[in-house]
């Protein structure tokens, strides 16, 4: 199991969407061409198959962030966080969450990602930006090698930079 974590409203109802069948979005029906969903309240598990595995995400809805403590279990292997590039007033505060994810005693034996979201957004944040403001050099060396969050710079809602995404979360 993969325990999905972010702030509200970074997309990961859209990526989990887009994972289970990316085919369900009909963007010639929607106003500015991308997917929408609903935010989801509480936790939400999905089992759906990537490249002929099976996989099970459980996205932690952002009202019970503060309990994502208690889904870590026996069952999970891996944890992704989401970074919206796009929300340059969320920053800060998800840089808070991510470190408090990063450096929670549970995670110690689990596989992590740091999902880059919204890096197709014209005004967002350039990668470069967004690795000095969380100062994900400075936080990557501060891991052993064999345990360091992989990051990844995507789009979930264009499904742009997935593929990487899936690849890790199969691995």
């Amino acid at each position: 199991m993969i325990l999905l974590l972010g702030p509200k409203g970074v997309g990961k109802s859209i990526l989990v969407k887009q994972l289970d069948d990316p085919s369900q979005f009909d963007t010639s029906l929607q106003l500015d061409g991308l997917p929408s969903a609903i935010p989801t309240v509480g936790i939400d598990f999905k089992e759906f198959e990537l490249k002929e595995h099976s996989v099970t995400v459980k996205e932690v809805g952002s009202a019970v962030m503060p309990l994502w403590p208690s889904q870590v279990n026996e069952t999970c292997t891996k944890v992704m966080f989401m970074v919206d590039v796009s929300n340059r007033f969320q920053i800060a505060a998800s840089c808070v969450q991510l470190l408090s994810v990063l450096g929670h005693e549970l995670l110690v034996d689990k596989s992590t990602a740091i999902i880059l979201n919204k890096c197709d957004v014209p005004d967002g944040m350039s990668i470069a930006e967004i690795t000095s403001i969380l100062r994900l050099d400075d936080l990557l060396k501060s891991f052993p090698i064999n345990r360091q969050p992989k990051v990844f710079p995507i789009s979930a809602a264009r499904r742009q930079g997935v593929e990487p995404l899936i690849d890790w979360m199969i691995a």
